[in-house]
């Protein structure tokens, strides 16, 4: 269903640093002026040898900086849920990605981040396809996505006015087929009707016909293809929801299917 926009950090410690992490990229915003009772001696900045532990002390950094992380940057762009372990289904995870248009790069600090390198999504999907980089389904569809916007100001101006929308929150479903893997998401005709959250119900869904076969069968698609690691593919040919946006459909190989857009 739609998830709530969040109109505060969580209070849980992990998730309070995990946005601080997030919130360096998006920059900082001025306050009016640094604090005078917070004196430089009491909150030194966070090096590259203290491995972040400036944490502890974030509120005084931010009144002696007069500055805060600009988490008005951010808008709220997806939702996931990471397919159940069968194994272990306590390592479902939740996240969201948020959209920022910067116009400063950021610089990596040494410590959590190594090496920072920006690409346009065309060409974060052309070095996924060579293999030069991974990343996992979410992440493609969200780049096949962005492939939509040609500029940065036509992106953001997307973004900050849908994010007021909200969005709805998918967990992809593995379907196995005798050639490869589909994921499928909310509105696929494969989808199920009571998706198993939590693992104990055990649903295993799987088939002997080839990917291709399930393709030219069907015909209301919104699906992940997965022939391996770097050959994904997106099908979607349904409405997308709370004035969201469907990704291209871009995949790295030549097949042709009938129903795909």
């Amino acid at each position: 269903g739609k998830s709530p926009s969040a109109s505060a950090l969580s209070g849980k410690p992990s998730r309070r640093r995990e946005s601080c992490c997030w919130c360096r990229a998006a920059g900082r915003r001025r306050t009016a002026a640094p604090h005078p009772r917070c004196p430089r001696s009491a909150c030194p900045l966070p090096s590259s040898a203290s491995g972040g532990g400036g944490c502890g002390c974030f509120l005084q950094l931010c009144r002696h900086l007069g500055c805060v992380p600009n988490i008005w940057a951010l808008h709220e762009w997806s939702n996931w849920l990471t397919p159940v372990d069968r194994s272990d289904p306590t390592t479902s995870l939740s996240f969201s990605f948020q959209s920022c248009c910067l116009y400063v790069l950021s610089a990596d600090d040494t410590v959590v981040v190594f090496i920072l390198q920006w690409s346009s999504p065309p060409e974060a999907i052309e070095r996924f396809k060579s293999q030069e980089i991974w990343f996992p389904p979410p992440q493609f569809y969200e780049f096949c996505r962005l492939c939509n916007f040609s500029s940065l100001c036509e992106l953001h101006k997307f973004s900050s006015d849908r994010a007021l929308e909200g969005c709805e929150r998918w967990m992809p479903v593995m379907l196995t087929a005798s050639n490869g893997y589909i994921q499928l998401l909310p509105g696929d005709e494969l989808y199920p009707e009571d998706p198993d959250y939590t693992g104990e119900k055990k649903i295993i869904m799987s088939t002997d016909k080839k990917i291709e076969d399930l393709m030219k069968e069907g015909s209301v698609f919104h699906r992940i293809v997965i022939k391996n690691i770097n050959n994904l593919a997106v099908y979607v040919n349904i409405q997308a929801k709370y004035k969201h946006i469907n990704p291209l459909t871009i995949n790295s190989d030549c097949s042709d299917y009938n129903s795909k857009l």
